[in-house]
């Protein structure tokens, strides 16, 4: 498919805007605009009055109609944003102000970006900025999808009931003061971990639908079903329930119905959805391994608007290419398309379009990506990975779901999301995160959670201290551990919220050399890979080889996949001598993507996946260069070797508050204080030792900028709203 300049060359002028020091705020705002009206017209809204009632968008004979001075607009490409900076948490009061927002709306509009879903209310400054924005760019604004989140999910949680009072009510309060804040009208203190004060810009003329809710736990809702099986049906003035609704169904029809009943009293009227996810989809998946992935069917042809609401609904999916795994084993999904590949994907995403087409739905998927991290959580077909992606690839990825969901005639594809997010986890590093509350505080490059964004969130000096850079480039803001006259002409280090910077300059680089971190206080390796005695309470080494190559190890005592998975859980063969003090077994670096399962269709056992982690990244990470790699970690000349490690794989817990990570052979699972890593350096016969201290931190720096190759997902978006339907 054809790329288009226009939209890609704004891209390029933002990313030379952003890419000199990662500065925040940096950007090209005002050009796209111009370029989205050249691909398809206006976007300047249209509304139209239906029974009564004024609809900036709606739903008719299933297809998404949102009205504009172009022609009605069938398919949104967007993005969700979130509601955290690095180093905090949604909710916290005083992080997102006026000027970030106003930086995120620049870059999305410049992105080409035509609607940004949130899943909560914002601070009022969100919706003055986009407002502002709207009215700065009127013939491209940016329309909202407005979420109302689940207040009190773990109350939901824990009790398995959706009418108990607490979840029920607090929703119900939520859906009000929701509607109020995109009104201009809300007034609210005193909320923890939510959004306060005074709401009074009114962007409801932008306001393209809603969506309702959270991936709703298949046990509770399992368990809901159960506990409120006599709950009547809903038959309300907006809402109502088929008659096969399950009780979570109803539940979701009153709240919609609520939602729409302050809007119909405001006079509007516009397509309201709840949020759902594979997990709860009313398809059935017997392929699917986990029990749990396919227990509950929660289904948008039970929850259906009424002739008073001409608004209408749609269904609205968080459906990724990697997850759950009846995506790599459900038969019908494995058939060749018409170009003759299996895409399963893109099949399990066109059987949900057709199967709410039949009760006049379209379908929007809310949420889609692959992220750009260097660690992954789970294997995908077709090589959309739920990680290991350079942010090129990622962005390619991206551009080829986005294409895919117009193509198969979904109604929008919303990428997640407009910008990293340190505050996320995920089930494979969480464990190893202590305490999980200052995970906001560092950026966790194995964490493939927090590297979903189109805008990098790059750490603090990640900018500065950049692979591929002149030596020079590095002296301010490193320090010197060593230095020397021959041989090893000097070590210097450097640390932030995200890695630990090593950069070696000597006379002529050796053939091999190795670098010992002794992180854990007690243990002991007995030495470095092939060099007993050399840096004996190491527990990671790196070693680096002829012609620039590298890889990381871990001491297996030491290491916490080795002793987890292995001696704990059993998922690794493991010699128990290796893990003794001084058995000198040597690991490489792995992550767990998968535990055992089991096919239950046919019984196919599925062994453990474990991704090798262990080849460092040899990659500059100066933006604009063809050798460029976000991820790298290693780059070398004939006289400099520089070297970045992220945290987690020294074996740290918590750089924020020196806190490393130990796992004992039962499977306990602590956090070690700690006041520095020990350092050995060996090569050409010599050996030094430092070491490595660093001030523990409450608050965190950052910049950000828009990822390598974001065009891509630029020039799709073009494509997308310049073609129309195929």
């Amino acid at each position: 498919m054809k790329r288009h300049g226009p939209v890609a060359i704004a891209v390029a002028l933002l990313l030379a805007a952003c890419s000199g020091g990662g500065g925040r705020g940096a950007g090209t705002a005002g050009l796209i605009g111009a370029q989205v009206v050249a691909l398809s017209g206006s976007w300047t809204p249209a509304p139209t009055k239906l029974g009564g009632l004024t609809a900036v968008a709606s739903v008719a004979n299933g297809s998404f109609l949102l009205h504009t001075a172009g022609g009605d607009r069938t398919f949104l490409p967007g993005a969700n944003i979130g509601g955290a900076v690095p180093g905090r948490s949604p909710g916290e009061i005083g992080q997102l102000t006026a000027e970030q927002y106003r930086t995120w709306f620049e870059a999305a509009g410049e992105i080409g970006i035509r609607v940004l879903r949130n899943y909560t209310i914002h601070p009022p400054a969100f919706y003055d900025e986009l407002a502002a924005y709207d009215r700065a760019h009127p013939e491209a604004p940016i329309y909202l999808f407005q979420g109302v989140y689940m207040v009190d999910e773990a109350a939901f949680l824990g009790s398995g009931d959706l009418w108990r009072a607490d979840v029920h009510d607090a929703f119900l309060a939520e859906v009000t003061d929701a509607q109020a804040a995109v009104s201009g009208r809300l007034a609210r203190t005193g909320l923890a971990g939510r959004a306060n004060g005074r709401w009074t810009t009114d962007v409801t003329p932008w306001l393209a639908g809603w969506i309702l809710g959270v991936e709703i736990d298949p046990a509770a809702g399992t368990e809901n079903d159960a506990r409120n099986a006599a709950r009547p049906l809903v038959a309300g003035a907006y809402f109502r329930n088929t008659p096969d609704a399950t009780p979570t169904e109803r539940w979701l029809a009153e709240m919609m119905d609520r939602l729409a009943g302050l809007e119909a009293g405001a006079g509007r009227t516009e397509p309201i959805a709840f949020v759902n996810w594979p997990t709860d989809d009313p398809l059935r998946h017997p392929d699917e391994p986990l029990a749990l992935e396919d227990q509950l069917q929660i289904d948008a042809n039970h929850v259906l608007p009424t002739s008073a609401w001409p608004g209408g609904s749609f269904a609205s999916y968080h459906a990724y290419p990697y997850y759950p795994d009846f995506q790599r084993y459900q038969a019908d999904l494995q058939v060749p398309g018409a170009d003759g590949k299996i895409d399963p994907y893109r099949r399990y995403v066109r059987a949900l379009a057709d199967h709410h087409r039949a009760a006049g739905l379209p379908t929007i998927i809310s949420e889609f990506g692959v992220p750009s991290s260097l660690g992954s959580a789970h294997l995908g077909p077709a090589g959309r990975n739920q990680g290991a992606h350079t942010e090129a690839e990622a962005m390619q990825i991206d551009a080829g779901i986005l294409r895919l969901l117009h193509d198969e005639g979904l109604a929008g594809g919303l990428v997640f999301a407009l910008f990293d997010e340190w505050f996320k986890f995920t089930w494979n590093t969480i464990d190893w995160q202590i305490p999980g509350d200052r995970r906001s505080l560092w950026h966790d490059a194995l964490t493939n959670e927090q590297h979903f964004g189109l805008l990098a969130m790059d750490s603090g000096l990640a900018g500065r201290l950049r692979l591929g850079d002149p030596y020079q480039a590095w002296q301010k803001d490193s320090r010197v551990l060593y230095e020397s006259r021959k041989g090893l002409r000097e070590l210097r280090v450097a640390t932030d919220e995200a890695y630990v910077y090593l950069r070696l300059r000597f006379d002529a680089v050796p053939t091999t050399f190795a670098l010992g971190f002794d992180v854990l206080p007690g243990a002991d390796s007995g030495g470095l890979p092939g060099q007993a005695g050399v840096g004996p309470h190491s527990e990671v080494a790196v070693e680096v080889f002829k012609g620039g190559a590298g890889q990381i190890l871990a001491w297996a005592g030491a290491d916490p996949t080795t002793v987890y998975y292995g001696a704990a859980r059993k998922f690794l063969s493991v010699n128990p001598a290796d893990l003794a003090g001084g058995s000198q077994a040597w690991v490489p670096r792995r992550q767990i993507v998968n535990r055992p399962l089991q096919v239950p269709s046919t019984g196919k056992p599925l062994p453990a996946e474990f991704v090798d982690l262990s080849n460092l990244v040899r990659a500059t990470t100066v933006p604009g260069s063809k050798q460029f790699d976000a991820r790298g970690q290693l780059w070398a000349t004939k006289t400099d070797v520089a070297i970045r490690l992220p945290w987690a794989l020294l074996g740290l817990a918590d750089p924020s508050s020196r806190q490393a990570l130990r796992v004992a052979t039962d499977g306990t699972i602590s956090a070690v204080a700690i006041d520095h890593i020990g350092l050995t350096y060996s090569g050409d016969g010599a050996t030094v030792e430092a070491s490595i201290g660093w001030e523990p931190w409450q608050q965190a720096q950052w910049s950000e900028r828009p990822k390598d190759g974001v065009a891509a997902y630029s020039a799709a978006i073009g494509d997308t709203i310049r073609s129309g339907r195929p």
